[in-house]
């Protein structure tokens, strides 16, 4: 089995939010984002070699929230990916359609949800 990052489950811009992570019998698998307006959860982990044509994305339950962006950075920190689509769809591809290395990513979510606008901050484990 491999080891991760995942016992660092979610770092957030706190004050708003709720966060518990669903666990298996081994690790923690997804981070669950519970607020009063909504509920948003992720992935931790993304294995796209294991699951040709399967994109990571999120499941988010509740209102059309006021606005939405994430971004995803690779392990250097260079931003791979931005969508403000809160039904986004990414293939851990490059701009040649090569899969990206394998390794720990992050991600900074942001949605506004009536007056306030709350932002999350986390981890992505990208597997081959």
């Amino acid at each position: 089995m491999k080891t991760s990052f995942i016992s660092i489950l979610l770092l957030v811009s706190a004050l708003f939010s709720t966060t518990l992570a669903a666990q298996n019998a081994s690790k923690a698998t997804e981070n669950i984002i519970k607020e009063k307006e909504f509920t948003i959860t992720l992935p931790l982990e993304f294995n796209p070699a294991a699951t040709p044509g399967e994109a990571w994305s999120m499941r988010y339950e509740g209102p059309q929230p006021g606005s939405f962006k994430i971004q995803l950075y690779n392990p250097e920190g260079k931003l791979i990916f931005e969508s403000s689509d809160p039904k986004f769809k990414w293939l851990a591809k490059d701009e040649e359609e090569k899969l990206l290395p394998a390794g720990t990513y992050f991600y900074v979510l942001k949605v506004k949800a009536g007056a306030q606008e709350k932002k999350y901050q986390s981890f992505l484990t990208l597997a081959h």
